[in-house]
């Protein structure tokens, strides 16, 4: 008997699931939105490295005790930082060392 039900139950099956999916129940209303865009951006270049020295092995010029225009540091000799470019153009990554903390003198708005 229950071989006789088997087209049955499973053209319910399939009935009842495109019902479901028709009325929307299991699918949740999609939205298109636009791409994602940054709202803060910061490369650090605008950093005055006073402190430098030279990293062992890579030669990158490295900086500590430096000023960072629009951002107040605190810590033990803050800031730290690295040039990650050989010569005169910039890209500079601040490094957090010990308990040196960078906090924006103006928020995003």
């Amino acid at each position: 008997m229950s071989r006789r039900l088997f087209p049955f139950r499973t053209v319910m099956s399939l009935a009842g699931a495109l019902v479901v999916l028709a009325t929307g129940f299991v699918t949740t209303g999609f939205v298109a939105s636009a791409a994602p865009t940054a709202i803060f951006s910061e490369n650090f270049n605008s950093i005055t490295q006073t402190n430098t020295g030279t990293q062992a092995d890579t030669g990158l010029r490295l900086g500590a005790w430096d000023t960072v225009s629009g951002w107040t540091a605190s810590g033990v000799n803050a800031v730290h930082d690295v040039d990650r470019i050989l010569g005169a153009e910039k890209d500079i990554a601040v490094s957090f060392f010990y308990d040196n903390v960078l906090t924006m003198s103006t928020g995003v708005a």
